[in-house]
């Protein structure tokens, strides 16, 4: 039983990271790639074409690693842990964050935790994951304020 618990959470995170990713690409990264407006049944067929070419390179990347699966989600999660952590908390509560900020610090972030991680190195005793939180945070902020945004978003929650 605790192994089908085990399994079942892996695949509820697994599909919900898939459908996420295809989202994103149908919803955000098409229509600003392309410059216009995307239909709705476009879009929906843009995101079961992408769930299928992300599920296909995930698939890869986890055969290239069968022995330790372990590693590979801790991995996964801390790309995502430091990379989007600041873009997403600052996005809502700080009025002065950019879109060139939020795109330096998801950038940056990733890159470090994924250097660090490839190259097995923990600077300091730390996890990547705390260097990585380090320069994507200094990143939103230094790039936000060399690239200010439009300021009228209304994310934010306090002005």
């Amino acid at each position: 039983m605790l192994f089908a618990g085990l399994i079942s959470a892996t695949m509820s995170s697994a599909d919900s990271n898939l459908l996420g990713a295809s989202s994103i690409w149908a919803n955000d990264l098409v229509p600003l790639l392309a410059k216009e407006e995307i239909s709705g049944e476009r879009c929906m067929a843009l995101s079961r074409r992408a769930v299928v070419w992300i599920g296909a390179a995930a698939t890869a990347v986890a055969a290239m690693n069968l022995e330790d699966l372990i590693e590979v989600l801790k991995f996964s999660f801390s790309l995502r842990a430091a990379g989007a952590f600041f873009p997403f908390l600052l996005g809502h509560f700080w009025v002065k964050g950019s879109n060139a900020g939020a795109l330096a610090s998801l950038l940056g972030a990733t890159a470090v935790v994924a250097g660090l991680v490839v190259a097995g190195s923990e600077p300091w005793g730390l996890h990547p994951v705390i260097p990585g939180l380090a320069v994507g945070l200094l990143l939103y902020v230094t790039v936000s304020l060399a690239r200010p945004g439009s300021g009228d978003s209304g994310r934010t929650i306090f002005p």
